[in-house]
């Protein structure tokens, strides 16, 4: 196991390295003028000259890279070209926001999906099953963008009941502010029970995470009743039958936990996936993460920020891959490569 996690560490190195190459590259030939951002309006010649320099947009782009990476060992991601605040500092700021929705749009997206794929392979071609079908269909077919707008205008213009945009009532912040833990406002609220918070957390976050998890729920959904399916029909589960095993034992402890394993791959891909979500999600709903602000950041060709939340996303996705994988090997211990023995 352990040469097994050391060969994953260095291939986490690689990707991060080759990420962060491709990142840099782009962000540096793209057209923009990052040094009349850093001067301010109506800058003079000498002043963006001054700022080329300080910003070592003079040297070669290799030259730059590497200046880059060696600050980025050390911890320093460089300073934001557009709010003057170290790119740590913005990120650490917003990072809960972010992860908060998704590990949140997530969860969702698993307390209705396998149930949902359950109920549909155990109700093959009855009318839950087609229920189960269309909602899947749906949630990959429409557009998240389409989808955040229409549940503004309904369940928060027509009927009332959530609010429009932003991560917590700021009256309500003053009021009863939230003592940091884990940076997540639902889990830091409820383990200091301030209950005002945690209300008020809870009906911001429904909206943005009911858009967010659709699209994860449908594959999920869709996921669960093929696994199933195929788990059902195995000649184990059919012997089963025949002795007269009990439907609910032959579901929830047999055949489950043999169709959870590509569930859990699509898990994994979906949080990838709802990250890059994010992005359109924070903006419609004025959530104040990592998405909205690199957003903002790419708009103004604030590269080093753009850098940032990159290479963040990345190390996030590489992480929760391994994950996956370890996993993998408790729920089914057959699945495992020579580096794990």
């Amino acid at each position: 196991m352990k040469k097994y996690l050391l060969k994953r560490l260095a291939l986490i190195f690689l990707v991060l390295l080759g990420v962060s190459v491709i990142t840099f590259v782009v962000s540096h030939v793209l057209p923009g003028s990052p040094e009349a951002m850093w001067v301010g309006p109506k800058p003079t010649q000498e002043q963006l000259d001054a700022a080329i320099k300080e910003l070592g947009l003079d040297k070669p782009i290799a030259v730059q890279y590497l200046s880059y990476v060696k600050n980025m060992v050390r911890g320093d991601l460089g300073i934001s070209l557009r709010t003057r605040r170290h790119v740590t500092e913005e990120l650490s700021r917003r990072w809960g926001a972010t992860f908060e929705l998704v590990s949140f749009s997530l969860l969702l997206a698993l307390l209705i999906g396998i149930p949902m794929g359950i109920l549909s392979a155990t109700n093959k071609d009855k009318g839950l099953d087609h229920t189960s079908r269309a909602v899947s269909i749906s949630g990959v077919a429409m557009p998240v963008f389409w989808l955040g707008m229409i549940l503004q205008q309904v369940l928060h213009g027509q009927l009332g009941w959530f609010p429009l945009q932003g991560r917590i009532d700021s009256q309500i912040l003053i009021d009863s502010p939230i003592e940091t833990i884990s940076g997540f406002y639902l889990v830091d609220s409820l383990l200091t029970a301030n209950w005002a918070a945690f209300s008020s957390a809870f009906s911001h976050i429904v909206l943005p995470a009911l858009t967010l998890s659709f699209a994860a729920l449908a594959t999920i959904t869709r996921m669960s009743r093929s696994s199933m399916l195929d788990v059902l029909s195995e000649d184990y589960i059919q012997t089963s039958i025949a002795y007269g095993v009990s439907r609910r034992v032959l579901l929830y402890k047999y055949a489950l936990k043999n169709a959870l394993i590509p569930t859990i791959t699509v898990v994994g891909l979906s949080y990838g996936v709802m990250l890059g979500g994010s992005f359109l999600v924070e903006s419609i709903f004025d959530w104040p993460g990592l998405g909205r602000f690199a957003v903002l950041s790419i708009e103004n060709n604030d590269f080093p920020a753009t850098m940032g939340v990159t290479i963040l996303f990345a190390f996030t996705y590489i992480i929760l891959n391994l994950i996956v994988d370890m996993v993998y090997y408790f729920i089914d211990p057959r699945i495992k490569t020579p580096d794990m023995d």
